[in-house]
């Protein structure tokens, strides 16, 4: 694959934020409000539509960076301090939601723990650190790791998280997203196997009842990748 120099990633793609942004950050750091990351990793993912996803150090901890992307503009230009209003808005929102996941799913261990902002340096963009999940997204999973990976259990685990989810008022249309484990680790201080589900990407997730998609959405979903699987040959 590709050899990425992260810091220069960093750099050219990731440092927009206004510098408003970046003082603020850096004097939260100072009074011990945030913290400065003590090491920046490989790219673990660049799909996502708003952040990619580095590895990282923090604490002494090997932590998922989860790093924002600049907002997109009209005319193609650099992004102006008025259009990362919402962007960062949406940014500690995500940090909330994803803490209020971890508080109602980390006695599962279905929910990474998060430790909220961070200071990549570098001027990077606005980043979070939460655990690193070693595992891949329905879409990213081969038809024979589904075969092997995604059990009755696993789609058991993802009703009964979301159905939890749902009791203490939160839900969403594509929030959260299911990442199955493909190998075993120890999330939120819960011992799981590869095939277990995690929820992540908690950014959509709502008070508002009208947008969420019910349990039996999500066991849908599941059930149609497992039947896409057994249907495919070996790959």
């Amino acid at each position: 694959s590709e050899i990425v120099n992260v810091d220069q990633l960093i750099k050219d793609k990731f440092s927009g934020v206004p510098d408003s942004y970046r003082q603020n950050l850096e004097q939260r750091v100072a009074a011990g409000r945030a913290t400065k990351v003590q090491g920046v990793g490989q790219v673990l993912s660049t799909d996502g539509s708003s952040a990619i996803l580095l590895e990282g150090k923090l604490n002494g901890l090997d932590v998922a960076l989860k790093t924002y992307k600049n907002p997109l503009t009209f005319n193609g230009g650099p992004s102006i301090e008025s259009e990362w209003k919402h962007y960062l808005e949406y940014f500690q929102r995500e940090i909330k939601r994803g803490e209020m996941m971890s508080k109602i799913l980390g006695p599962d261990g279905m929910a990474p723990k998060v430790f909220g902002e961070v200071d990549l340096g570098s001027g990077g963009n606005p980043t979070f650190a939460m655990e690193k999940i070693i595992g891949k997204s329905l879409e990213e999973l081969t038809s024979a790791e589904v075969r092997a990976l995604i059990s009755d259990n696993t789609i058991r685990q993802v009703e009964a998280a979301y159905k939890k989810l749902n009791a203490a008022g939160l839900g969403g249309g594509d929030s959260p997203q299911v990442m199955i484990l493909t190998q075993d680790q120890v999330i939120n201080g819960v011992p799981r196997r590869a095939g277990d589900a995690v929820f992540m990407d908690p950014g959509g997730l709502t008070e508002n009842r009208s947008i969420w998609r019910s349990p039996a959405d999500l066991v849908k979903q599941m059930n149609f990748y497992r039947d896409q699987a057994r249907n495919a040959g070996d790959v």
